[in-house]
C-alpha cells in the first residue's frame, strides 16, 4: 500500500550549500513563482566484460549504482519561471512496444490545473530507465471563500512488473517497475523565490531554495511510495491566510528495469477542490531554461551527486 512519510529538507539545504561552496558563484538570482522540470535517464546495466561477451544479463547496476559508467543517455530540462517542460529518450534501450520513455509537464491551463505525463519503458533485460517530473505553481488568496482547502491528485496508469517500493531492488536481475508521487505545499510572506541560476541543477526541489526566504512555512506534504493501484488518488489539506503566497510543488517518478515499464502518459492531474478567492502567479515571459540533452561529464557528475542526496532523503530507488 502507498505510504505517507514525513520529510525533512535539511539534507537538501546542506546539499545546496555544498554545491554553492564548490561552484564559483556569480550571484545570478532569478525571482520565480513557478517552475517545471522533466528528465529521462537511460542506463546499460552490464559491465564492460559482460558487453564484450555478448551477455544479456545485468551485472553492474547493483545497490551501489555506478551511474557514470552505466549511463547511456540523459535528457532533462528545467524551465525556471515557466510552466512547461519536456524530455524524450532517443536511446533504443528506453523504447519498448513503440513507446519511448518520456516526461512532460503542462501547468499553463489555469489555476490549480497541473498536468503531468510520463513513461519509463526498459526495452531489454539489461536496461534501467527512469522518468520524472516536478512542477511548481503559486497562488495568492484574497480572503473570500473558505480558509480550509483540499488539494487532490489523480493518476491513471498501466504497468508491467509493477512492484512496491521495497521490492524494486529486491531481485537484482528481475524485471521490475515502480511509481512514486508527492504533493508539497509551503508558504512565504513573499511572492517569489530567489534561485541562483549559476548553481541550479535539474533535480532540485524548488522548495529547497525557499528555506531561507521570508516567512517560510511548510503547510502540507504527502509522499506516496510504490503506488500499485490504478486509478490512484491522494491529497492534502491546507489552511489559508491572507497576506501569504502558497506554493504547490508536485513530483512524479517512474522506473522501469530489465523489461519492466510504467506508462503514466494518461496524465497525472492535480488541483484545488475549491478555487474561490485564489489567483495564480503568471509565468515569466522568458523562462530561464536549465539543462542540456547530453551533459558534459562534469555536469553529469554534479547532477548525479544531487540526485543521490535526494534519493537518500526520500528513500526512492535511484535512476
Amino acid at each position: 500500500m502507498p505510504i505517507t512519510q514525513p520529510r525533512t529538507l535539511a539534507a537538501e539545504a546542506a546539499l545546496l550549500a555544498l554545491l554553492a561552496a564548490a561552484t564559483p558563484a556569480a550571484a545570478a538570482l532569478l525571482e520565480i513563482a513557478n517552475a517545471a522540470q522533466s528528465a529521462v535517464y537511460v542506463r546499460d546495466c552490464r559491465s564492460p566484460e559482460a558487453r564484450a561477451a555478448g551477455s544479456l544479463l545485468p551485472d553492474r547496476c547493483d545497490i551501489n549504482n555506478d551511474f557514470i559508467a552505466t549511463m547511456q543517455e540523459e535528457r532533462y530540462q528545467a524551465a525556471l519561471g515557466g510552466l512547461s517542460s519536456a524530455a524524450v529518450a532517443s536511446n533504443s534501450l528506453a523504447i519498448a512496444g513503440g513507446q519511448a520513455s518520456r516526461a512532460s509537464v503542462d501547468a499553463g491551463g489555469g489555476l490549480g490545473q497541473l498536468l503531468i505525463k510520463q513513461g519509463a519503458f526498459s526495452g531489454t533485460t539489461y536496461a534501467r530507465v527512469s522518468a520524472w517530473n516536478t512542477v511548481l505553481q503559486s497562488y495568492r488568496w484574497d480572503g473570500s471563500g473558505p480558509a480550509d482547502r483540499h488539494i487532490g491528485a489523480s493518476l491513471d496508469f498501466s504497468a508491467q512488473h509493477l512492484v512496491g517500493d521495497d521490492g524494486f531492488d529486491g531481485a537484482p536481475a528481475a524485471a521490475a517497475a515502480l511509481l512514486n508521487a508527492s504533493i508539497s505545499v509551503f508558504s512565504l510572506s513573499a511572492d517569489h523565490i530567489g534561485v541562483d541560476t549559476d548553481t541550479f541543477f535539474v533535480g532540485d526541489l524548488i522548495e529547497s531554495h525557499a528555506l531561507g526566504a521570508g516567512g517560510y512555512r511548510s503547510e502540507a506534504y504527502s509522499f506516496q511510495a510504490g503506488v500499485l493501484a490504478s486509478p490512484f488518488s491522494f491529497g492534502v489539506d491546507i489552511h489559508l491566510e491572507t497576506g501569504r503566497s502558497y506554493f504547490l510543488e508536485i513530483q512524479l517518478g517512474s522506473w522501469g528495469r530489465y523489461g519492466g515499464s510504467v506508462d503514466a502518459t494518461h496524465t497525472f492531474s492535480v488541483g484545488f477542490a475549491d478555487t474561490q478567492g485564489l489567483s495564480v502567479a503568471a509565468a515569466l515571459a522568458n523562462p530561464v531554461l536549465v539543462g542540456t540533452p547530453v551533459p558534459e561529464p562534469a555536469s553529469a557528475l554534479l547532477l548525479v551527486t544531487g540526485l543521490l542526496a535526494l534519493r537518500a532523503r526520500r528513500t526512492q530507488p535511484s535512476r
